[in-house]
Parts: C-alpha cells; sequence; structure tokens
C-alpha cells in the first residue's frame, strides 16, 4: 500500500482530535482528570488508524462495515491506554500500575459495547473512514498519466 498523502495526515490529525473531544464527552465524567491523557494523544490515534485502514474505501461493503467496527474498538483502546497512563502515574500509594491501565481499557470497551453507545460510534467511525478515504483517493495519481 502507499503511504498516506499529507493532506491524509492532516485530515487523520484533524478527525482524531474530533474524535478526542468526543471520547473527552463520552467518558470524562467516567474517567476523570486522567481522561485528558487520551484527548492529548487523539490526533495521533487518528493517525495510527487512518494509517492501519488506509484503503478503506477500495473494499467490499461488507469489509468496511467490520472494518469500522474494529477501528472503533482499536481506536478507543488506544484512548483508553493513553487515560490509563496519565492514571497511573498520579502518586498513588498502594497502586498497581498495570492493572490501573488494564482496567481503564477494558472499563472502555465494556462502556462502549453495553452502555448503547455502540449503534452511535459505529457509523461516525464509519463516516470518518469514508471521508478520509476521499482525502485518499483525491491525492492519488490519474490511472495511465
Amino acid at each position: 500500500m502507499r503511504p498516506l498523502s499529507g493532506r491524509t495526515v492532516w485530515s487523520a490529525l484533524l478527525a482524531g482530535a474530533i474524535w478526542g473531544v468526543v471520547g473527552l464527552a463520552l467518558a470524562g465524567r467516567a474517567l476523570g482528570a486522567p481522561v485528558w491523557g487520551g484527548v492529548i494523544v487523539a490526533p495521533l490515534i487518528g493517525l495510527v488508524i487512518a494509517f492501519a485502514f488506509r484503503g478503506f474505501r477500495e473494499r467490499p461493503p461488507g469489509m468496511r462495515v467490520a472494518l469500522a467496527l474494529v477501528s472503533v474498538y482499536v481506536a478507543s483502546g488506544l484512548f483508553a491506554l493513553a487515560a490509563g497512563v496519565a492514571d497511573a502515574v498520579r502518586p498513588m500509594p498502594g497502586r498497581i500500575a498495570h492493572a490501573v491501565v488494564i482496567q481503564t481499557v477494558l472499563g472502555v470497551w465494556w462502556g462502549i459495547t453495553f452502555t448503547g453507545l455502540l449503534p452511535m460510534l459505529w457509523p461516525l467511525a464509519y463516516l470518518t473512514h469514508s471521508l478520509l478515504g476521499r482525502t485518499e483517493a483525491g491525492s492519488a495519481p490519474e490511472a495511465g498519466k
């Protein structure tokens, strides 16, 4: 696969930042102050997801639907990982740092799956991938030239 174009990179960073705001709105109360760890790295998560799922528009429709679902869990896991690390580095005696991180990731996945957020996030992920795919398609060299 070809590397991401500059336009796609900037679009992915912007999409990640927007998803970071979504994460803040949805998980801010549950995660507390450590949620900012996820918000801060959200643009980079957007870039990682754009790179990992590039070529989204070239896939068959059923695969795009499945990939959008997978990307929700991968991206939310990365967001929760960053929030968990931000929580684990806080000086609190008697905590097991890696358990704090794992608990945050599993808690976010649980929340997405069982609180009714998935039916909202899944189509938004599909839309995001479709829009990023348009930046990829718009920057691809024309065939035959």
